[in-house]
């Protein structure tokens, strides 16, 4: 229910305009963080580690309020009579959605915290 309840949250708290500054906060920090490590003696020592490390950076997923594309489950219909049932059938939709991307490239933009989960974190597999 995360993303569901995520999606009505933002839609009535969260400012686009909050959204596009923290984007230019994270874009200034980057920006500055590529001037620096220029500077860093041990990564111009070689051409290849500086290129690598700009290359690493380059790729960086931020992932910022919330997503730009909300996960859709189109066979989901939820009941007010019973809770248990709607839970079964989102993890149903779910199930089809994981079946559906196997064998895909991975979608590096797919959120996997709802935008209401407090935390900061980085997945070095993913870079983000």
């Amino acid at each position: 229910l995360g993303f569901l309840l995520g999606k009505s949250f933002v839609e009535k708290e969260f400012k686009e305009e909050t959204k596009s500054a923290a984007i230019q906060l994270i874009q200034g920090v980057e920006d500055a963080f590529a001037k620096r490590m220029r500077k860093v003696g041990w990564l111009n020592v070689s051409t290849e580690a500086l290129d690598a490390a700009e290359d690493k950076l380059s790729k960086i997923t931020n992932k910022i309020g919330y997503p730009d594309t909300w996960p859709s489950f189109p066979g989901l219909s939820f009941r007010t009579d019973t809770m248990l049932r709607n839970l079964d059938q989102l993890r149903v939709e779910m199930v089809k959605a994981d079946i559906a991307a196997m064998g895909k490239k991975t979608d590096k933009t797919q959120w996997s915290l709802p935008p209401q989960t407090i935390n900061a974190y980085y997945q070095p597999v993913f870079n983000e």
